[in-house]
Formats: structure tokens, C-alpha cells, sequence
């Protein structure tokens, strides 16, 4: 993702263009969508759309697939030094959304590769009976802008050469037809102790 820094504020927005705030990266689409979505190019899978309640002029809007897969990277050096994060994925479920039901993602977030001990098991479907056990596994928060945030895991900047990846995938064997998932991006904030 290519950053510009302004005061504060650290966003992508539907350009690739960043701002510093409270540290938020977002990037629901735009030029090439600096977001990698598997088949995001390709009319009968993914729609790039505008949503009246996203802060970004196009979001991805999911038609029709079987392998999902959406993951970005930053650079460490884009963000304080130091400092313990917490990423977000950012979507929507479309009322007649299907195939998040009963099928899980993996969810990540990691220094350059990330390894398979930092992968975790979450439902998109913020009703869905396994995001009610108490068993430490992300689960889906509506937040106050209507969107749903469902956490990747953290993350501490060391070095600002690192490369930071975030991941949300259902790439297992046995994938089924999934649609209706609005992909705003990703958020990246301090961790709040």
C-alpha cells in the first residue's frame, strides 16, 4: 500500500492514499485496490460499489465465490515505533447474504510471513451459535457506524523495515458458494491494554 502522511491520521482511502489519526488503515478499494482480493478483478465475483454508509467513495461487494481470500501488508515504518497494534477487518453481511453460515475464516495479522500459529478461527455471521461460547476465538463487533469489525489478532512494530500482513480467508478444501459480504478494508489501531 503506498502512504501519504498527514498530521495525525493514518488511513487508506479508496485511492491508496493514507492519512494519520488514530491510526486507522482501511482499503475497501479503488486503484487496484491495493487490497489483494482473489478474483476482486473480475465482474462475476466482486462488484466495486458505492455504499451511502462507507467513508470511501467504492467498497467491494462480493457476488459469487468459493475460494476467499483478501489480504493487504504495510510497513511498519508508516506507524509508531514500538507500539503494540490490533488490526480489524471492517464488513457488511447483505440480508440475503449465503455461505457464511456455517462455514469459518481464517483470520492473521503478522510481521512478513505470517506464521501459521498466529492463524485464527473466526464467523463472519455475527449470529452464528459459535460466536456465543466463551473461547477467547474472534467474533464479529457491530461497531456505531453500522459496520462490523471482527479482530485479527496484534501485532508490535519493531523494526520500520518490517512489512505488516493482514489476512481474512476461506481457502480450505471443501469451500462452498459464498455472497453478499461487503468488504470495507481493514483498521489497524493501538492496542488498548
Amino acid at each position: 500500500m503506498r502512504a501519504v502522511i498527514h498530521s495525525q491520521y493514518l488511513s487508506v482511502d479508496a485511492t491508496g492514499g493514507m492519512y494519520r489519526r488514530d491510526l486507522r488503515l482501511y482499503e475497501p478499494a479503488g486503484r487496484a485496490r491495493d487490497l489483494n482480493i482473489t478474483w476482486g478483478d473480475t465482474p462475476e465475483y466482486w462488484e466495486w460499489t458505492c455504499v451511502p454508509e462507507s467513508r470511501f467513495p467504492e467498497v467491494a461487494q462480493l457476488k459469487l465465490v468459493w475460494w476467499l481470500q483478501i489480504w493487504g501488508t504495510i510497513r511498519a515504518g508508516f506507524l509508531s515505533p514500538l507500539t503494540s497494534y490490533t488490526a480489524y477487518f471492517v464488513y457488511k453481511l447483505e440480508d440475503d447474504s449465503y455461505g457464511f453460515d456455517a462455514r469459518k475464516v481464517e483470520v492473521s495479522v503478522g510481521i512478513s510471513v505470517v506464521e501459521s500459529t498466529n492463524v485464527r478461527i473466526a464467523f463472519l455471521n455475527p449470529d452464528h451459535p459459535s460466536n456465543m461460547e466463551l473461547d477467547h476465538k474472534p467474533v464479529p463487533k457491530l461497531r456505531d457506524d453500522g459496520w462490523f469489525e471482527l479482530e485479527l489478532g496484534n501485532f508490535l512494530t519493531e523494526s520500520e523495515d518490517d512489512c505488516i500482513e493482514l489476512r481474512m480467508e476461506d481457502v480450505k478444501t471443501g469451500c462452498h458458494a459464498k455472497g453478499g459480504l461487503i468488504v470495507e478494508g481493514f483498521e489497524i489501531r493501538p492496542t488498548i491494554a
